[in-house]
């Protein structure tokens, strides 16, 4: 049986470590490349040797005991954090658990980095002293930081499921290929979701980046349809546009207004039951440029993430969103802009 990291261990964002605990010491059987750079090393510097020897980790003998105990089958999991003694102010989180199949008697260890973590709870800390006039602008920041810092674990979650579900760490079952199939799904929404929170936290500190060029609002719409178009077949929802050629443009960003478009489409989805309608009316009003999504469903509420950042990329264009029922028991969603 191998004793080293298999490839896709290798190439995880986490850091981990194979461990060998013997009565004397505790030997780096195996490192991947995200571990040693946490630990101010090269794979081939640490593999190989004690831990205490290559290895920046403070407290070694408390690491090395509790790896002692999960390999003689004390302890099944053990955690604890550790400052690092590193090139400036580090400190991680160490996990210890059974190798299983990696290698009879071996530990698991992963290495997580929590410095930026500490830094983000200090800046809150801060934060709660200044003043209530710069309080949002605080929130805002930390709202960026914490969705940037949940970037690199999901897309570790994605990237790893990906490999999983392609057969290249082995084979799967039909349960186990469903299961998996679930958390990728789930893990990219969580990614579309962290997007937007960083779109939203732009939006509120007025740091929302955009090229303004001119943009058709037909062509945003279609884009938008194309994108969700398995969602409505799955469900026999109808799309329709009623647009008079060439159509209403606006002087903006196009992945923002695309996003925007996306935004209240998918809305109009959750409300309308299957089977049914959504329709989206482009025209102008005066100098505006007006995009109106209807869902033939009673509609849910004007809420949540996905359409506060609708409402903030509209007012970054200098326009508005608002929300609406029908007569015939439906909702929409209607945005104005002002024409190029």
């Amino acid at each position: 049986m191998s004793t080293m990291l298999p490839g896709y261990l290798q190439r995880a964002t986490t850091g981990l470590m194979l461990l060998r605990p013997t009565p004397g010491q505790v030997d780096v059987v195996d490192v991947n490349r995200a571990a040693a750079t946490l630990l101010d090393n090269q794979p081939g510097e640490i593999a190989g040797r004690p831990l205490g020897d290559c290895s920046s980790l403070r407290d070694v003998a408390e690491v090395s005991d509790a790896a002692r105990r999960i390999a003689d089958g004390g302890s099944p999991r053990w955690q604890t954090e550790v400052d690092l003694a590193t090139s400036g102010r580090r400190r991680a989180e160490i996990t210890l658990t059974p190798a299983g199949d990696l290698g009879d008697g071996l530990v698991l260890a992963q290495v997580t980095d929590r410095t930026r973590e500490r830094q983000l709870r200090e800046q809150l800390a801060q934060s709660r002293r200044i003043t209530r006039g710069s309080l949002e602008e605080a929130i805002s920041g930390y709202l960026s930081a914490a969705s940037h810092e949940l970037r690199t674990p999901l897309s570790s979650v994605v990237g790893c499921t990906e490999v999983l579900l392609e057969g290249s760490a082995g084979g799967l079952t039909e349960a186990q290929h469903d299961l998996l199939t679930s958390v990728d799904r789930n893990g990219r929404r969580l990614q579309s979701l962290v997007v937007d929170l960083l779109g939203l936290a732009a939006a509120d500190a007025e740091s929302l980046v955009m090229e303004r060029e001119g943009v058709t609002l037909r062509g945003v719409v279609d884009r938008t349809l194309t994108a969700i178009d398995p969602a409505m077949s799955g469900r026999g929802v109808d799309a329709q546009v009623h647009c008079a050629d060439p159509g209403p443009v606006v002087r903006g960003d196009r992945p923002q207004l695309d996003r925007l478009a996306h935004h209240l489409v998918s809305h109009a989805l959750a409300s309308t039951p299957d089977g049914g309608r959504i329709t989206v009316d482009l025209g102008h009003d005066g100098t505006d440029c007006v995009m109106v999504v209807t869902a033939s469903g009673p509609g849910t509420p004007p809420a949540g993430l996905g359409l506060s950042v609708a409402r903030s990329i509209a007012a970054a264009h200098g326009g508005s969103l608002a929300h609406a029922a029908t007569d015939n028991g439906g909702s929409t969603l209607t945005v104005r802009l002002v024409s190029a």
